[in-house]
């Protein structure tokens, strides 16, 4: 297991699905200027998560370093179906083609993140106000022009 310090961890409250959890992440770690990621994900989840991570991140030059399986307490879940893999794959691809991975639907396959996410966001709009500090994700346009 590699070890990271724990100020390199990053955690990000925007995605709601593993697709959307690279695609929301690539521009501020390219931004960053980050070369490479290690993943820390649940067992059954890895073969997923670094299929995604691989295909998003590599399109913008960031490397999957590793991807670290951890066990929550409990669980036994099984590694997930092919299908599933392929389905994420294939969104993946479609993003990295055409900056579209199809999270409008998200609200419809979870809709419980989704609305975890919007209250996220508000929250964070909410705090950057409060604080006088412009908040909004990182974007390619906009850090150009600063």
């Amino acid at each position: 297991v590699p070890r990271v310090p724990l100020s390199a961890v990053l955690t990000d409250a925007r995605a709601v699905c593993t697709v959307t959890n690279c695609t929301t992440l690539a521009d501020d770690l390219e931004l960053s200027g980050v070369s490479s990621v290690v993943v820390a994900t649940a067992r059954c989840h890895c073969a997923r998560a670094a299929a995604c991570a691989a295909l998003i991140l590599g399109s913008r030059g960031i490397a999957l370093a590793d991807i670290v399986p951890v066990d929550a307490a409990g669980d036994v879940s099984a590694p997930e179906s092919r299908l599933r893999v392929v389905r994420d794959v294939v969104r993946s691809l479609l993003w990295v083609l055409t900056g579209f991975d199809l999270s409008g639907l998200s609200w419809v396959v979870h809709p419980a993140r989704a609305k975890a996410r919007a209250a996220t966001s508000s929250l964070l709009l909410e705090l950057s106000h409060a604080l006088r500090t412009p908040w909004r994700p990182a974007t390619k346009e906009r850090d150009r022009e600063t």
